[in-house]
């Protein structure tokens, strides 16, 4: 592979000697790895697992989404090329996540597999932006615990569960979006402030807040805060006690979804993430036509706007708290 990047060679998938394994979807449209793929050891075993989603997948009613675990053990049985594996054989993955109605769409809004709740083994986050625990398409992200994951291993494959409303059967907890049409999701899990734990940040691109309209709004979830949910219960982001920190969009209409984890900056010596309007909105300042973005600096969870005019000029003002 490194030989092939540094002579910069363009590889055709469609010839089967070109890669090893490829997985398909069990279904015309299934969507199969629309958004990432994660790898992580969940069973401990001390080898990769895959992770992958299929959020149009009809399982559990249309477009109810599906997340599939493919264990190590079952990676281990390929070691030439041209293998085609079809994740419609129960065969060929360990477990299966339905989401829990038609229309859910697990996986969709994205899925993690960081630890969570920072005892040092990978978790499983997950979102369903359609789900209707909280009104219609409220959202909501699910949340699996590595020791619940390891249980549900029962049989080496084909162990499929079935998220539900009514109680948190086949997951630890949940996280609801405030209000219908919220589409609460998009779950990530980081080490924003420096102290070698995790923080939990989901975000909704139409929720209103600050009485706008499709605002969105990022809610930052710190490892104390995360440590006082209880399995089996279900959470409402509308309730502050569920969250530490909101960041509110500025503008009606302006959309702030998910927090890029490759827009990463260095400032002051605090390491920066980004927040982004999707729909690039457009404000004038000074007289030009600039687009809103956001900085969070985690060590003091203080948003402050970057400017960016046309001719890249960045103007970011100085907030002292």
């Amino acid at each position: 592979m490194q030989t092939l990047i540094q002579t910069k060679q363009t590889i055709n998938l469609s010839d089967p000697t070109k890669y090893n394994l490829r997985f398909d979807g069990p279904k015309d449209g299934d969507n199969l790895a629309e958004k990432n793929v994660k790898i992580a050891d969940f069973d401990g075993d001390g080898k990769p697992d895959l992770l992958v989603g299929s959020s149009i997948v009809d399982y559990n009613g249309s477009q109810s989404g599906s997340l599939y675990l493919v264990s190590s053990n079952i990676l281990a049985r390929y070691t030439s090329t041209g293998n085609n594996i079809d994740l419609a054989n129960n065969n060929n993955f360990t477990i299966r996540y339905d989401g829990a109605a038609g229309g859910d769409r697990l996986s969709r809004d994205g899925f993690t597999s960081e630890d969570f709740d920072n005892d040092g083994t990978p978790d499983i986050t997950v979102g369903a932006g359609h789900a209707d625990n909280n009104g219609g398409n409220s959202g909501s992200v699910y949340f699996l615990r590595n020791g619940l994951i390891r249980s549900q291993i029962v049989t080496a494959t084909g162990n499929n569960y079935t998220f539900d409303y009514l109680g948190t059967t086949n997951y630890s907890f949940r996280i609801d979006g405030a209000s219908a049409n919220d589409v609460f999701s998009f779950p990530m899990v980081k080490d924003l402030d420096s102290d070698s734990k995790n923080e939990t940040i989901i975000s909704s691109g139409h929720a209103g807040t600050q009485g706008r309209t499709n605002n969105g709004a990022i809610w930052v979830i710190d490892d104390t805060t995360m440590a006082g949910f209880q399995d089996g219960h279900s959470y409402n982001v509308g309730q502050s006690s569920t969250y530490n920190v909101e960041f509110d969009g500025p503008l009606t209409n302006s959309g702030v979804y998910n927090v890029s984890e490759h827009l990463i900056m260095t400032l002051t010596e605090m390491v920066s993430r980004i927040y982004f309007c999707p729909q690039q909105v457009m404000k004038y300042h000074q007289g030009r036509k600039v687009m809103e973005r956001f900085i969070m600096f985690p060590t003091r969870f203080l948003a402050v706007p970057i400017r960016v005019t046309r001719k890249l000029i960045y103007q970011i003002p100085i907030i002292i708290p």
